[in-house]
């Protein structure tokens, strides 16, 4: 069961750009967390990586570092991601996820407010 979920999108036909990312968190059956980054031109093969991380906290560094550089994406390539879905349950527990997802992503047009993530 994935525990963490986002997706982010960077639209803008003037700069030619069609970009996802999406990052998704998980504890695999030894009790490490997976960390899975997907990203790509939208319509096309997308590439993954994964990380393995001991601690939750290790997890949640990683997680917070691609995000970091996703808010970079307007200075990097012209266009900002938009926040298109989040969503944590289980084991996960981010208590300012909704906030800092906010400050760093505008809301997508027909995504949720940012206060209805859980």
């Amino acid at each position: 069961m994935t525990s963490l979920s986002i997706k982010l999108e960077a639209r803008s036909p003037a700069h030619r750009c069609h970009r996802a990312y999406e990052i998704a968190v998980s504890a695999d059956l030894f009790g490490a967390w997976l960390v899975e980054m997907s990203y790509g031109r939208i319509g096309a093969l997308v590439r993954t990586k994964a990380r393995s991380f001991s601690t939750a906290d290790a997890a949640a560094a990683e997680v917070k570092a691609c995000m970091r550089k996703r808010a970079s994406a307007p200075r990097r390539i012209g266009v900002a991601y938009r926040l298109k879905s989040a969503a944590q349950h289980g084991d996960w527990h981010w208590p300012d996820l909704d906030e800092r997802l906010c400050a760093w992503f505008p809301r997508s047009g027909n995504a949720p407010s940012c206060h209805d993530f859980t």
